[in-house]
């Protein structure tokens, strides 16, 4: 199993790290094109791999995976985890919103994480997934996407802090009256 962040969130890496008691060395790869490089940590464990295999998370599930199973009271950690993973939050000074997206190569799978987040904070209506050089895209915007950043990104949350930060950054008073 292998885990690679930004090198700004390599403090994630240490901490699991130590949680596992691992000894594996972070391996540091500076991108071309890429103003920041990523820190990596692999760990070989069989057993990890049974144990997450129950919840198919299995190797390139990105395409592998055609549909998303998850116990109820996973969805919002779910939800949050991909999007520290595969998504962003971001504020946008020119219309004065907030934004929250989503994104991967799978068009089903984005689809129903698309449609979690919407069932989460009672959206019925869905946005447009948009398609770009290989990417599928989901994005909640304004109020929309407050609403579920309050929701998924909880106090003391298991969260990579600066999204935790960024979803909070705005308050949702701003929208709200």
């Amino acid at each position: 199993i292998k885990l690679e962040l930004v090198e700004t969130d390599v403090e994630i890496l240490n901490k699991l790290k130590q949680e596992l008691n691992c000894n594996s060395k972070l391996s540091y790869n500076k991108r071309k094109n890429h103003i920041l490089g990523t820190y990596a940590v692999s760990v070989r464990s069989q057993q990890m791999a049974d144990d997450l295999s129950k919840w198919h998370i299995i190797p390139n599930k990105t395409y592998a995976v055609s549909e998303i199973k998850i116990p109820d009271e996973f969805k919002i950690d779910f939800l949050r985890g991909f999007i520290d993973g595969d998504g962003s939050i971001w504020y946008d000074n020119n219309c004065n919103l907030v934004h929250t997206s989503i994104c991967g190569h799978s068009e089903n799978i984005i689809k129903q994480i698309a449609n979690l987040g919407n069932s989460l904070i009672g959206q019925k209506t869905a946005n447009k997934i948009t398609y770009t050089n290989g990417v599928y895209r989901y994005t909640w915007n304004g109020l929309k996407a407050q609403l579920l950043n309050q929701l998924i990104y909880y106090p003391d949350c298991v969260c990579i802090a600066r999204k935790r930060e960024k979803a909070m950054s705005q308050s949702i008073a701003e929208y709200v009256g």
